[in-house]
């Protein structure tokens, strides 16, 4: 059976690997070309202070964060564009948004996917936009919250230093201006000892001033993202070879049970009895 049956299992195997092939190239044309454009971000230390390293997995998700997402939805309007609620906006931004971190750095790749180039090139950069804009809004209003909070402690320590000066000045009078006196020794050492307090709030407040003019912005847009000229998705190359190793592969099991049905039930068939001549009276 078999050996007459060989042609035919050939022709078999190499339809169903051409229609499978086919069925490959058809779904690749009909699947929706999808384009990336990608944003290269660096996260700096907070402000002025080198000592405060960001945490990147800790930045990566507030960038993922939907009230972040969804300021970048209504920036660029995307409701209007797409026809959906904001929210459902941002969650499709979610969707099409990939964050990878550059191993031993600060950086971090900010990619979005959509079949609209355009949409996608909008998107990886309003991202980085506008986190930068949020970190920089938060550690300022942090740095003026912290600001007045310790001019409002340098106030009050000015004002303790002033009544410890008067106090020491009316223990001096009681004793007769007598300076090696104990009281007179015990008030002047608590006087100092307002004094080195209100110094080191000065100090502290100057600090928070001058890290202040020199805040860096901890956001910065390494890379700006490009039009995609082509889209990343689907990989044709990668599907037609796919659907070309399947259908080879598979090919064998359908020319075999076809091969069988042709020569296998030839060869069973019943042969009908000869006729000698002889007839039944």
């Amino acid at each position: 059976m078999m050996r007459k049956g060989w042609w035919l299992f050939g022709l078999i195997c190499v339809i169903w690997t051409a229609l499978v092939f086919a069925t490959a190239a058809v779904i690749t044309y009909v699947m929706p070309r999808k384009y990336e454009s990608v944003s290269l971000v660096e996260f700096r230390p907070s402000g002025a202070d080198p000592a405060k390293a960001p945490a990147i997995d800790g930045e990566m998700l507030k960038m993922r964060s939907r009230p972040h997402l969804l300021e970048v939805a209504r920036n660029l309007e995307l409701d209007n564009r797409w026809n959906l609620p904001a929210e459902k906006a941002a969650d499709l931004v979610f969707s099409m948004l990939v964050l990878e971190k550059v191993e031993g750095t600060n950086l971090v790749r900010v990619k979005a996917r959509f079949t609209d180039r355009e949409d996608a090139k909008n998107i990886a950069e309003e991202v980085v936009r506008v986190y930068g804009e949020w970190r920089k809004r938060d550690e300022l209003l942090q740095n003026e919250r912290m600001t007045e909070e310790l001019r409002n402690a340098v106030l009050k320590q000015r004002d303790r230093v002033e009544e410890q000066r008067k106090l020491v000045f009316v223990i001096f009078r009681q004793n007769q201006a007598n300076e090696d006196h104990p009281d007179v020794k015990e008030a002047r050492e608590d006087l100092d000892g307002e004094e080195e307090i209100y110094k080191e709030l000065r100090m502290k407040e100057f600090g928070l001033t001058m890290e202040r003019q020199a805040y860096i912005d901890p956001v910065v847009l390494i890379e700006h993202p490009e039009l995609a000229a082509a889209p990343v998705s689907p990989n044709v190359r990668r599907n037609l070879t796919l659907g070309a190793a399947a259908g080879l592969v598979t090919s064998p099991v359908p020319a075999f049970l076809l091969t069988w049905l042709v020569y296998g039930r030839k060869r069973q068939a019943p042969v009908a009895p000869a006729d000698h001549g002889y007839s039944r009276s």
